[in-house]
């Protein structure tokens, strides 16, 4: 080769590992390095690169949820122990809390009307088992005033006698006419009903409006009005609480007891 004295490479020379020049007269092929890869390991690791975008989601996603809850668990604890240290237990409107401080119970009405009014500024005592006076006596004010615009002129309340309502929603008549005798707690058989006379005042004046009705049971266990007719009504009366008997004046005499109450 020209520039090169004493020199003869080979076409097929390789560099030299021992130096940096070329070796003289050389006409051995060094073999090439090669690289083993092994393919398996490759594609695994090709694999992981394309899985780990989404594998690191779902662990920062999961790892997130796990924190979270376990904020939630811890400030639910810590809440739980502060209500049972202060104690203080809240029941919304509506409701009243029970004895032991832990249980929210329905208002009954008594309650709920203490509780408005002790919002309102009034002074409220309620004791258990006893009556608030204030309240009994204005109950009664009430019921005085409305049975004595109920009375017609002439009329007296009824007496109560032995007298008891099968129904709380049902009374007796509440006056006695004049001209009429009362028998509480008494019944005739035979009597005719009367559908429409469904309380014991309907039940008066029906009778008082119908010429033929001497005297009428009302039933308060069934709100049913029996009318008696002269063929019944001095027919001896049987015991009974929950009926209240009247009838016409005069009184019809042994065997009939006597009424409880007349108004001449």
């Amino acid at each position: 080769m020209s520039g090169y004295p004493g020199y003869v490479v080979s076409p097929r020379t390789p560099y030299s590992d021992y130096g940096t020049k070329w070796s003289p007269y050389s006409t051995f092929a060094y073999p090439p390095k090669t690289v083993s890869y092994n393919t398996t390991s490759v594609v695994q690791e090709e694999t992981c690169r394309k899985k780990s975008p989404i594998s690191g989601t779902m662990c920062c996603l999961l790892a997130g949820l796990g924190l979270l809850a376990l904020g939630l668990f811890i400030a639910a604890c810590v809440l739980g122990m502060m209500v049972a240290q202060s104690g203080d237990f809240i029941c919304p409107d509506g409701y009243e809390l029970d004895t032991s401080g832990t249980t929210c119970n329905v208002l009954t009405t008594a309650a709920a009307d203490a509780t408005d009014a002790t919002a309102a500024g009034n002074d409220v005592t309620t004791i258990a088992g006893e009556t608030n006076p204030a309240a009994t006596d204005e109950a009664a004010t009430d019921a005085a005033a409305t049975t004595a615009a109920t009375i017609p002129t002439g009329a007296i309340p009824a007496p109560a006698g032995t007298f008891v309502s099968a129904n709380s929603a049902l009374t007796g008549p509440t006056y006695l006419p004049k001209g009429w005798a009362a028998y509480p707690g008494s019944s005739i058989a035979g009597g005719d009903l009367q559908d429409s006379a469904t309380t014991g005042n309907l039940c008066l004046e029906a009778c008082i409006a119908e010429e033929t009705c001497k005297s009428f049971d009302f039933n308060t266990a069934y709100a049913q009005c029996y009318f008696h007719y002269l063929a019944t009504t001095c027919d001896v009366p049987t015991s009974d609480a929950s009926v209240y008997h009247m009838s016409l004046l005069p009184e019809c005499g042994a065997p009939f007891p006597d009424a409880t109450e007349t108004n001449p």
